[in-house]
């Protein structure tokens, strides 16, 4: 095996990539993975794993997210990935990589169950950095949601009210409810 290919999976490495590569080249590099890593882990292993990772702190909360929103929006404008535009992607771009000043950051998931017999499921996906949501979905739609994840977890328990872990949660819903994350999510 040669260095090269021994290189990419030294942590050091790692770290040193991190630091030289520009935002906008980590941001579409964790788009475009996203799928593959979650479908190699649970949901609340993968954003404890997010959750530890080093952010970059240096301008203020609200120009970040605005940056962070700005080149999402760019790399997800792209015809290979127009199809993950959608407020789930966008919540795990915020969760990953905004600098919240210390803050404590949440990534939510809720459901709108639907109103009639034959209505398509609906859910949305935001983020609160102390306690104040980002990008939360109207008052009106938010009444009506069941809450299926807010990681990290509140109470002692490491458990969501309700008694269920987030990922438990997910895995729960029924079957026969189709999720259409394209229409109204996000």
């Amino acid at each position: 095996m040669t260095d090269c290919t021994r290189r990419p999976h030294d942590p050091k490495w790692r770290e040193v990539a991190r630091r030289v590569t520009p935002l906008w080249l980590q941001v579409g590099a964790f788009i475009a993975r996203l799928p593959s890593d979650l479908d190699r882990q649970a949901l609340d292993s993968m954003l404890l794993r997010l959750q530890r990772l080093p952010r970059e702190g240096n301008e203020s909360q609200r120009r970040a997210l605005k940056r962070l929103r700005r080149i999402a929006r760019r790399w997800l404008r792209l015809p290979w990935l127009r199809r993950r535009n959608n407020c789930y992607v966008r919540a795990f771009v915020q969760y990953r990589f905004l600098d919240t000043g210390g803050k404590p950051i949440r990534y939510h998931i809720g459901v709108e169950p639907p109103r009639h017999p034959g209505d398509r499921l609906r859910g949305h996906a935001w983020i609160s950095v102390g306690g104040e949501a980002i990008d939360p979905p109207d008052e009106r739609t938010r009444a009506r949601m069941v809450p299926l994840l807010d990681y990290p977890p509140l109470d002692a328990d490491g458990m969501v009210a309700g008694g269920a872990s987030g990922a438990r949660a997910l895995e729960a819903l029924p079957e026969e409810l189709p999720l259409d994350a394209g229409e109204r999510a996000g």
